[in-house]
């Protein structure tokens, strides 16, 4: 059974007929690690006074301290009312357990205690600052610093304990100034109970993990309004925020050390809004954090892993999505006047279109348009995408097209009387070209500029030059020509060497035999389809004299025979 000790010295005296208030007056109290002390009302240390205590004390009222008393010792202090302490509180390793309804942590000290436990259905609030050198344990219950802090200078990563049911989850909240602080020596994460009861009640916490093992101090505050409220206006965004939290933000800084770390900022999705980024207030704008990353459960959660402590109010914020990258050729020729533009799909959402001296002719709301340019020389096409879920639409994803002028194909050939096996020298008259493919109409191509082909055989042949410029756009023409049957047999020709009429030709037949005679019946020359034209030279290469010569021609059903006058 525990032993009771109670020791008073100097002046004890009844305040009520049900209360009691213990004043010690300059004197000496102690209790040894076993002793229960209980109080029905208040306990007074005052004038130089000394409480040395070391086992349970029961304070039904407050546990006041003034004019340079002293509290020390190991034991227990579970207190009704009021902490108000204006003196000296040596924790040694005490616990102090506020355990009645609303209280206050007040006087004008600050109490650096070692555990304190909140306990009971009220509101704890503090009217000074105040320290917990180990562990501060919530419960259910709220801690409300006001305009002060509450500094846990025990690093360890547990030295907050909470009741973290959903919902019903224990908090520190701050107002203005005031703030949750941590010390910190480890790079593991560190949660801050943070929540309000101003307007509708949250639990938002905050964890930070610190890059580093260094010695370091975080703070943080949940306030429980619009950012705007203290002129952080939630209008204020970078070009990559779509919105950002009207319902609450956070302040959190670095107190001390130079160690970065990893932020974690709570909400509950849908409640809340539904969120992908969290930002800073810097240079009178919301600045989008990234590296973001999106964890789920009762609460989600935004981290920023990288956070530099520049600057304090953090929010929750909303991206917008990706600029959109049309697809399309950035060069048209001026005879195309329809252009397909497109976006690879992301999904649903919606898009809108604009084109600008163009006609959309159809795909509106989806991810691929075509485009009418009208005769346009330049088309600027732009599309905004919109997430139905959050309703944030996209920066303009924007694409230029230029329309190139066409090149003009030419052909110049001029052949009025065209028989098999002539050789057709076709020249490129085109304008502005680079490329040339010619058709024949005859099984032959070519892609010089300049070309020949020959047709051996009788009929109605179509040529085709396609002609590419520099920009890859292209015309064609047609040349059509015929090549007749008729047997040509000239009468005169002048091998001289000038090119031209410098042979005996044959025209028109497909197959034959000639035979050159000259007047005495010798044979100066004897051919076929298959060998070349007479050029007026003897059987041993000498030229013949000018002068009539005769020929016999056969091929089938055909025989002729006749003179030729031979100039030089």
């Amino acid at each position: 059974m525990k032993k009771t000790l109670l020791i008073l010295l100097l002046y004890a005296s009844v305040a009520t007929t049900s209360a009691q208030l213990v004043y010690n007056n300059g004197a000496a109290i102690y209790s040894q690690q076993n002793a229960l002390i209980k109080v029905e009302g208040s306990i007074q240390n005052d004038n130089n006074g000394l409480v040395d205590h070391n086992g349970l004390i029961i304070v039904d009222s407050s546990y006041i301290q003034n004019n340079n008393a002293t509290s020390q010792g190991n034991g227990i202090y579970e207190v009704y009312v009021n902490w108000d302490n204006s003196a000296n509180f040596i924790h040694g390793t005490s616990h102090v357990k506020l355990t009645g309804g609303s209280q206050l942590i007040t006087g004008s000290n600050i109490t650096d205690f070692y555990d304190l436990t909140l306990q009971g259905p009220g509101v704890k609030t503090q009217t000074i600052n105040a320290e917990t050198s180990n562990i501060l344990d919530l419960k259910a219950n709220e801690l409300a610093t006001n305009d002060n802090e509450m500094f846990v200078s025990n690093n360890s990563t547990s030295a907050i304990i909470y009741d973290n049911t959903f919902n019903s989850e224990g908090f520190v909240s701050s107002t203005g100034t005031g703030r949750l602080t941590r010390a910190t020596n480890q790079s593991n994460e560190y949660v801050y109970p943070l929540g309000s009861n101003v307007g509708t009640r949250r639990f938002r916490a905050i964890y930070i993990t610190p890059n580093s093992t260094a010695q370091n101090q975080y703070s943080a505050i949940l306030n429980n309004y619009n950012a705007t409220t203290d002129a952080y206006q939630t209008s204020s965004l970078d070009t990559n925020l779509c919105t950002v939290n009207d319902l609450f933000y956070h302040k959190i800084e670095r107190k001390s050390g130079v160690s970065a770390a990893a932020i974690k900022v709570s909400y509950i999705n849908g409640v809340d809004g539904s969120w992908s980024s969290t930002a800073n207030w810097n240079n009178a704008i919301w600045n989008n954090n990234n590296l973001n990353q999106q964890n789920t459960g009762n609460y989600y959660n935004i981290e920023n892993i990288n956070y530099d402590f520049d600057f304090a109010p953090i929010i929750l914020g909303q991206i917008k999505p990706n600029a959109p990258v049309i697809l399309s050729d950035s060069a048209i020729c001026s005879t195309e006047t329809n252009a397909i533009y497109e976006v690879t799909s992301v999904g649903n959402y919606s898009y809108n279109w604009s084109a600008p001296g163009g006609t959309i002719t159809s795909g509106q709301g989806t991810n691929q348009i075509n485009v009418n340019w009208n005769g346009n020389t330049t088309g600027i096409v732009e599309v905004i995408i919109t997430d139905p879920l959050t309703s944030c639409s996209s920066n303009n994803g924007t694409f230029t097209t230029n329309f190139y002028p066409n090149p003009i194909a030419g052909i110049s050939a001029s052949y009025p009387n065209l028989y098999p096996g002539t050789i057709i020298n076709l020249n490129d008259s085109s304008t502005g070209e680079v490329a040339w493919n010619w058709d024949f109409g005859n099984t032959y191509n070519s892609t010089n500029e300049n070309t020949q082909t020959v047709y051996n055989s009788p009929g109605t042949y179509l040529i085709t030059l396609v002609v590419e410029n520099e920009f890859g756009c292209l015309d064609s023409t047609t040349y059509e020509l015929t090549v007749g049957g008729k047997v040509v047999i000239p009468n005169v020709f002048t091998p001289n060497n000038d090119g031209s009429n410098d042979y005996f030709e044959i025209l028109g037949l497909e197959k034959y035999n000639i035979v050159i005679l000259n007047r005495w019946g010798q044979t100066l020359f004897t051919g076929n389809e298959n060998t070349t034209f007479w050029d007026g030279t003897t059987p041993s290469g000498e030229n013949v004299p000018e002068g009539t010569y005769f020929f016999v021609l056969t091929a089938d059903n055909l025989e002729e025979k006749g003179a030729l006058t031979l100039f030089r």
